[in-house]
């Protein structure tokens, strides 16, 4: 292995040139374990436009060795995992990468479900890649069964959120080919009712919630709870003010009835004493006529004796016979009836 490697500055600070030296070390040793070791340590430098080309024929090289072991060891696994993830990231050689996502695919232990791979590595566009190429035609859903099926009884071992994501995309490939099958229903998947989602995910999840009601002013604290008392007494105290006034209310309409009544009854008084006022005996019926005239013949009686008084005791006896004359046809009448008669 050349200096380079053993350089202690970051991989992301070595010139091309650099690079380029660790590269050809990597294909003259593409058999070895250290071949894909030495090319994840150099990460994103692999992206580099400049080194693009020569990055992927390395690549290309080691799986040309990896085709002859039937029974790749973990480690080799692993670190096809973590190129494959760096590779996806490739903006001037996207076809090259999906060439080599195929071939590694096609490894038949590839892949599947035993093969743990840690949430930083599980990229959705594992999947884009595989609905993208069903739609060029350069992967088959006859031909290539059993390499989809590997990669997605993987994605299903991912965590809830990258398995979320990436199910969104199987769903669109189970809409869009239907022949699939039974190999769309290996990433399962509950949106928004994950029920794998562990203790630890759902903390997390009740932990954002919290920190989200906090923030919109939406949890309920001490000052909220301690503001309900003042708040129902207000309330009562309004309940007992609009009590009183409308008590008050009625007093008052109360009055004003009784006063209205008490006007009505006087102004009927009033009315009757009008009318009797402005009543006269010639508009009476023919007892009110009796009694108004014998009410003025007594009242002529007394001023003729008023006048007779002023005359002294000889005018009083004057007036005796008078009266008794007046009064004696009255009394004697009944009786010359029967002499008439006879």
């Amino acid at each position: 292995m050349t200096d380079a490697t053993t350089a202690n500055s970051p991989t992301n600070e070595l010139s091309d040139d650099e690079v380029r030296k660790l590269l050809d070390w990597c294909r003259e040793h593409a058999a070895e374990a250290d071949a894909l070791t030495t090319l994840n340590d150099m990460g994103p430098t692999l992206l580099r436009p400049s080194v693009a080309k020569d990055a992927i024929a390395v690549v290309n090289a080691i799986l040309d060795e990896l085709a002859k072991d039937a029974a790749p060891s973990a480690h080799v696994h692993a670190h096809m995992m973590i190129l494959l993830s760096t590779l996806l990231d490739h903006r001037t050689q996207r076809d090259a990468v999906d060439a080599i996502l195929l071939r590694w695919m096609r490894h038949p232990t590839s892949f599947g479900p035993a093969r743990a791979t840690p949430p930083e590595l599980q990229k959705d566009g594992f999947v884009q890649r595989i609905a993208d190429a069903l739609g060029w035609g350069s992967l088959s859903l006859d031909a290539d069964k059993d390499a989809i099926a590997r990669l997605l009884s993987w994605v299903d071992t991912w965590a809830p959120k990258q398995k979320a994501s990436a199910g969104r995309i199987v769903a669109m490939m189970r809409r869009n080919f239907p022949q699939g099958g039974e190999v769309w229903k290996l990433v399962r998947v509950e949106f928004n009712r994950d029920r794998e989602r562990d203790k630890n995910h759902r903390g997390n999840d009740r932990g954002r919630d919290r920190d989200r009601d906090r923030r919109n002013n939406k949890e309920r604290g001490p000052k909220a709870e301690a503001t309900k008392p003042a708040e129902g007494a207000a309330a009562v105290e309004g309940a007992v003010v609009e009590g009183a006034a409308a008590v008050e209310g009625a007093a008052v309409s109360a009055e004003g009835v009784a006063a209205v009544a008490g006007a009505t009854a006087d102004g009927a008084k009033k009315k009757r004493r009008r009318r009797r006022r402005k009543r006269k005996p010639g508009d009476g019926t023919a007892a009110n006529v009796a009694g108004a005239a014998g009410a003025e013949g007594a009242e002529g009686a007394a001023d003729e004796g008023g006048d007779d008084g002023d005359d002294g005791d000889d005018g009083a006896e004057g007036d005796a016979p008078a009266a008794s004359e007046s009064a004696a046809p009255a009394s004697e009448s009944p009786a010359a009836a029967p002499e008439g008669t006879g």
